[in-house]
């Protein structure tokens, strides 16, 4: 395994070294540099029984000519995503649904009283050492939750699915809770956002597709009831509220706005999939057709 570095905008790689060769199920997770030289480098060594994953976190001094092993993650869960706020601190996520022998869940009505709470994994030596940080309990739970019909036995099992760095002290984690031991399983996505660094959060229902380009601006697809308009949405205050823009066609949607004005969108509606592009912050929007160039 050996990773590639750039200093002049991709037209031209520089190989570093061979690291960890004998890795039976190798899979990135997240690599990040908070300078040209000091980087970390977060992967997947092997998924061994009843869903057990062994993780590695690497370190490079110099740019990743050479990498060195600084942690080896290997709890079994899955890591969300990886983010240093500095060459000191930094956070992981996991998500432990699925370890089939040993899931840990938390009765529903437990769940509902906020003694379920996201824990990140916190580092304040680059990576040396970690330990667990608890994330403050939503306020805020879905319909499907918190109906009388959920059978008072049903279990909650909850973890972080993605992490993303929206400035040096601002990032955004994806965490997400489903019921077992129930007839029906239910689902409830919350994004979490700090722009602290960690020190302090807030969190709201999220649709998944969530989107910022600073601390306060982001966008998102809000679906309402099947078959029905979704609401193209906006907010200005770090998600603790969303206007809509616009009704529109689309049933998912994957955003990358580079300003406040300038994104682009993979949307989809049915069978259907289409690249598309704003310049006014979601306004209106064109169609993209990419041409394949021989």
């Amino acid at each position: 395994l050996v990773t590639w570095r750039t200093s002049d905008g991709g037209q031209t790689w520089q190989r570093g070294l061979f690291f960890s060769p004998d890795m039976l199920d190798f899979r990135p997770i997240a690599m990040q540099f908070v300078d040209d030289a000091k980087g970390w480098f977060l992967l997947v060594e092997q998924v061994g029984m009843s869903g057990f994953t062994f993780e590695s976190l690497v370190r490079t001094l110099d740019g990743g000519e050479s990498w060195m092993s600084v942690y080896p993650l290997s709890d079994g869960c899955v890591s969300g995503g990886m983010i240093f706020v500095d060459e000191q601190e930094g956070w992981i996520g996991d998500d432990c649904r699925g370890l089939s022998n040993t899931l840990d869940g938390i009765p529903v009505q437990d769940f509902l009283n906020g003694k379920a709470t996201p824990s990140l994994n916190r580092t304040t030596d680059g990576g040396n050492t970690w330990s667990s940080f608890p994330v403050p309990a939503p306020a805020v739970f879905p319909l499907n939750f918190t109906s009388l019909d959920i059978d008072p036995n049903t279990w909650v099992y909850c973890g972080i699915k993605q992490m993303h760095q929206i400035s040096q002290k601002t990032f955004l984690l994806q965490w997400s809770c489903n019921t077992a031991h129930s007839i029906t399983v239910v689902e409830a996505s919350y994004a979490y956002l700090t722009n602290d660094g960690g020190q302090t959060w807030h969190s709201w229902l999220s649709t998944g597709n969530e989107t910022f380009t600073n601390p306060d601006t982001g966008w998102r697809l809000f679906a309402t009831v099947e078959d029905q308009p979704s609401l193209l949405q906006q907010t200005t205050n770090g998600g603790l509220t969303w206007r809509t823009i616009k009704e529109i066609a689309w049933q998912t949607a994957l955003f990358n706005f580079v300003n406040e004005q300038v994104g682009w969108a993979n949307v989809s509606n049915n069978m259907n999939s289409a690249l598309v592009h704003t310049v006014d912050g979601g306004k209106t929007w064109i169609e993209i057709k990419p041409v394949i160039v021989p």
